[in-house]
């Protein structure tokens, strides 16, 4: 029965893999490079932020950017099947960003719900099973997200 039940999350496991490569091979056909949507998008809702990337960036704004947004994705594409290593990768990058660079927690949670939500747009009407997938994966990261600031009280 064990290996049944193994074969059976496994089975489960590949299939949301699938989904989700669906998920970002559709917006990367409909959206090209995320950058400069995410960007407008991030900085229309974190005004200040654009400050933040500037003196964090050291004269490479956009170098930092894209580099956010690979991270971002990195963690959207690797949580199905490692979502320790994630979790892992945001236990020791929520804290850099918050107590070295003295980055709000908001300004970080909410540039991986940015992301989330351009690629969401992509999402046909009636893709419920895409649509709840990446809202758990965002989910997952946002809770990742506040665990890993409340160990050091993070705000």
């Amino acid at each position: 029965m064990n290996n049944e039940v193994q074969a059976n999350k496994q089975q489960v496991q590949a299939e949301r893999a699938i989904l989700l490569d669906s998920i970002l091979a559709r917006a990367a056909e409909q959206l090209g490079d995320l950058h400069d949507p995410v960007m407008q998008h991030y900085y229309r809702r974190f005004p200040e932020a654009l400050a933040m990337f500037e003196e964090q960036g050291l004269g490479h704004r956009q170098k930092l950017e894209a580099e956010m947004i690979a991270s971002v994705l990195y963690c959207i594409m690797t949580w199905i099947e490692r979502p320790v290593e994630v979790a892992i990768v945001l236990g020791t990058t929520v804290p850099h960003h918050g107590v070295a660079l003295h980055i709000p927690i908001a300004c970080f949670a909410g540039f991986t719900d940015v992301v989330v939500e351009e690629i969401a747009a992509t999402i046909p009407e009636g893709a419920h099973a895409e649509a709840a997938l990446l809202a758990e994966i965002r989910d997952s990261l946002q809770r990742e997200t506040a665990d890993a600031a409340s160990h050091y009280q993070l705000s």
